[in-house]
């Protein structure tokens, strides 16, 4: 940028005198940087702004783009900027990219789906024993692996490690 003079509240000022934030925008730009989502299927909202034709791409197969390409402009989730994802059926999270390109320069959105929670639910929550003791029964809920344990001594459990129901 070449300024020359800035007018400033009517004054007319040098640009050694004036702090100017001007931000120059490239020839393709993506925003936000960054986005987390939930484990299940659903948006991904975005703008995206260009001053000449692009081309939006996605790195992985769970994002879909609702358009591939458009003309120079500014875009917003009212007018296509938007992607899809599938549901995460894994505890890990995973990470994609969608790369908009200009054909010069490229911009990035991070996407970050998180996985599912694992869940666990022992059913009853409380039992009573008599002062004699004796054994019973429990029952486990579980999509994943889990481990019974506890800081008494006197209560043991079988089985104490497990996968699933039991």
């Amino acid at each position: 940028y070449d300024l020359h003079n800035v007018i400033v509240a009517g004054n007319n000022y040098t640009p050694t005198q004036a702090i100017v934030g001007i931000k120059p925008l490239t020839c393709a730009e993506i925003s936000p940087d960054t986005v987390v989502v939930h484990s299940a299927a659903g948006p991904v909202n975005f703008e995206l702004a260009s001053l000449t034709n692009w081309t939006l791409s996605a790195s992985q197969p769970w994002i879909t783009p609702a358009t591939t390409s458009g003309i120079a402009g500014f875009f917003n989730y009212a007018n296509g900027a938007s992607a899809s994802v599938t549901a995460n059926a894994s505890y890990s999270p995973r990470f994609g990219v969608l790369v908009m390109s200009d054909g010069v320069v490229n911009d990035t959105l991070v996407i970050r789906q998180n996985g599912i929670v694992p869940s666990l639910y022992a059913t009853p929550n409380t039992l009573t024993y008599a002062a004699a003791g004796g054994s019973q029964n429990f029952n486990i809920s579980s999509d994943s692996n889990w481990v019974v344990t506890s800081p008494d001594p006197w209560l043991s459990f079988l089985p104490s490690t497990g996968s699933g129901n039991a």
